[in-house]
């Protein structure tokens, strides 16, 4: 019932009624198309999901998550959790999957719900570029995860037009971006040197549980800005034989940026990238494969070095 390669596999079937013109960004979605893309991305969202486990799926309720376990019992009804929640457990599984692509995901949701539980037809009345860059960029970060190509997901008629949406839709960003560096260049150019001295020293301290970093303001280019990162990735660790070490790097992605001294911010990762800033950070690390070791002298000193609990020893007639 919820199997992944199932969720998939259905995704592509909604998705193939999806017939739109790949020309040019100009053509039409029409309704009927966006609602089949709208309804197959539903599918998609829950297969990461249900590639950890079932039950991931399952609301609290019920039997729902026996259902989900395998053990179904006689006459159940299992019940899956909104989108909402979909989307908030996507985030612990997949940290690529930011409060850009949480917001995105839940704005599609939203308006397939506005067309289908309500009499306004919003489909009908709204410009694929507001809405089609957000769906091929939720698509490809799930597609990311979940190991899969996009074409082999999405037609190509769709997966076109989509993207030259998506390309109208950067150049469009990109512009405001520019025009919001200039704006905030302007306003550094009227203050005076005791009020640059003074914003800078009344800077708010970074935000805590964040992940920050500073670099040179992209629109003063006379203070540090701070950019703060979302949960960090870390690589798989590669061992040198001949120093002993283990190298491994954590991969931080840039969700915000603030500059108090010239009131410059990027409220986005999308943001950050339209304004020609770096999106990911990289910190790389090299540990002793030994460190730590050195007073393990014991048994129980190993488990506590661990941090495991204590085994059981207790095999029966083995």
């Amino acid at each position: 019932m919820w199997n992944d390669d199932e969720f998939i596999a259905k995704a592509i079937a909604y998705f193939e009624k999806a017939d739109v013109s790949p020309a040019s960004a100009d053509d039409p979605v029409d309704a009927d198309a966006a609602m089949w893309l709208l309804l197959g991305l539903e599918f998609v969202l829950r297969a990461p999901l249900a590639r950890v486990h079932p039950t991931l799926l399952a609301v609290p309720e019920g039997t729902s998550i026996l259902h989900a376990a395998g053990y179904a019992p006689p006459n159940s009804n299992p019940r899956s959790i909104p989108t909402k929640t979909v989307v908030e457990r996507l985030a612990h599984i997949e940290p690529a999957f930011n409060d850009d692509r949480k917001r995105d995901a839940l704005f599609l949701a939203d308006l397939r719900n506005g067309e289908l539980h309500t009499s306004a037809a919003v489909l009908e009345s709204l410009e694929p570029e507001v809405w089609l860059p957000r769906f091929l960029t939720v698509v490809e970060s799930l597609c990311n995860h979940l190991n899969i190509f996009v074409d082999d997901l999405l037609p190509a008629t769709v997966y076109e037009r989509a993207s030259a949406a998506r390309v109208v839709a950067d150049k469009a960003l990109r512009a405001a971006m520019q025009k919001k560096i200039e704006s905030a260049r302007e306003f550094f150019t009227h203050l005076r040197a005791d009020e640059v001295e003074a914003r800078a020293a009344a800077r708010p301290p970074r935000p805590t549980g964040k992940m920050t970093r500073t670099i040179e303001c992209p629109a003063c280019a006379k203070s540090t800005a701070i950019v703060s990162c979302g949960p960090g990735r870390t690589s798989r660790g590669t061992y040198d034989e001949d120093a002993g070490t283990i190298d491994f790097s954590i991969t931080y992605l840039a969700e915000s940026l603030d500059c108090h001294t010239c009131d410059f911010t990027l409220e986005t990762t999308n943001e950050i990238i339209a304004a020609g800033l770096p999106r990911l950070h990289i910190d790389r690390y090299e540990e002793d494969r030994y460190e730590g070791w050195e007073n393990v002298v014991s048994h129980s000193d190993v488990i506590e070095h661990l941090g495991i609990g204590e085994p059981d020893y207790d095999y029966g007639n083995d």
